[in-house]
């Protein structure tokens, strides 16, 4: 005779591994959508060099901000072999959750087919500069991200907290 577990062990054991899931969830994910123009403006003092900036709009899908909006703005400095960060910074929320944050450091590297540029990764540093609400534990800490294109205009980023 099989011996079965009962429902509210099951249940039990469920629940312990989502709250211990929750509490680690360090991480999460971010779909965004580049607004306005997307351009870079050349300064010919040399080949390729050029600065862009961009704004998007991006929704939480996972982790303690999901749901949430952000807007945000970013300004970088384009050459032949890549990118580097100057300023970013944004602000995201929903109801019960304000946080807003500046990004410290990014880096672009072009993705290359038949000697042109086909795509990027991006990857960077930042703080937490205000977080109120559900989100005020985050005041303060650092996190990594990491995007990449996904289609036409948009992107998705990866956030770690440190």
């Amino acid at each position: 005779m099989k011996k079965s577990i009962p429902l509210i062990k099951i249940l039990a054991t469920f629940g312990l591994v989502l709250a211990a899931s929750a509490a680690g969830a360090q991480s999460w994910q971010m779909i965004c959508t580049n607004a306005g123009a997307n351009a870079s403006e050349p300064l010919g003092d040399r080949d390729k060099h050029s600065i862009h900036v961009q704004a998007a709009t991006c929704t939480h899908e996972t982790g303690p901000f999901s749901g949430a909006i952000t807007t945000q703005g970013v300004i970088w400095e384009h050459d032949a072999t890549g990118s580097r960060l100057l300023s970013g910074d944004g602000v995201g929320r929903k109801p019960g959750l304000t946080i807003a944050f500046r990004v410290t450091e990014g880096a672009l590297t072009w993705v290359m087919k038949d000697g042109k540029p086909a795509g990027w990764n991006a990857q960077g540093k930042g703080v937490y500069i205000l977080a109120a609400g559900e989100a005020s534990e985050f005041k303060g800490k650092t996190f990594s991200w990491t995007s990449h294109p996904t289609g036409a205009r948009t992107y998705v980023t990866e956030v770690k907290v440190d």
